[in-house]
């Protein structure tokens, strides 16, 4: 309620350059400012003494130790009891942003089309509608085709048929 901090991810860790167990029962919109990279503004306190919602606010902190600034994308859910409407904290997650944006500028062409596999695939099992169960399938299925093209392109032995353009439209029938 006081916007403490009761449970933490390893990420909390490399966020703040401290270990979990330092970090918990600490302010967090006190821990923003302290470790802000530009401190100042508090965008996060505000809203959550005001029991606002935080949707992709994106904040630069600085662990210090030498570790360089980074991005980290919150997002955050007021949590409320039922049926009497008391407040209990909030819920929600801190991403890496710089660690986001430069692993998908280093990914391999297979290296995504794998986790488009796995992202449908966990789609498929998730849902209970059958028509949205076959459209995941389809699309895990249509990532590893792509997967396996990219794979026999690089080899030299392409699985896409190519014609020449001229051939498609009738032009050069035998």
């Amino acid at each position: 309620r006081d916007l403490r901090l009761t449970a933490l991810s390893p990420a909390a860790e490399q966020a703040f350059g401290k270990s979990a167990a330092v970090l918990a029962g600490e302010n967090f919109p006190h821990l923003l400012q302290l470790y802000a990279a530009a401190p100042g503004h508090d965008p996060v306190g505000p809203m959550m003494r005001a029991h606002r919602a935080i949707r992709d606010l994106i904040i630069e902190l600085s662990p210090g130790d030498g570790w360089p600034a980074r991005r980290w994308r919150i997002r955050a859910q007021p949590r409320f009891s039922f049926p009497d409407g008391r407040f209990l904290g909030y819920e929600g997650t801190a991403r890496d942003v710089d660690r986001l944006t430069r692993s998908a500028r280093e990914s391999s062409p297979t290296e995504v089309l794998d986790r488009m596999v796995l992202a449908a695939e966990r789609l498929a099992a998730r849902v209970e509608d059958p028509a949205l169960e076959d459209y995941a399938r389809s699309l895990a299925d249509l990532a590893r085709s792509l997967k396996q093209a990219v794979l026999d392109e690089g080899a030299g032995s392409s699985s896409i048929a190519r014609w020449p353009l001229s051939d498609l439209d009738g032009e050069n029938e035998n």
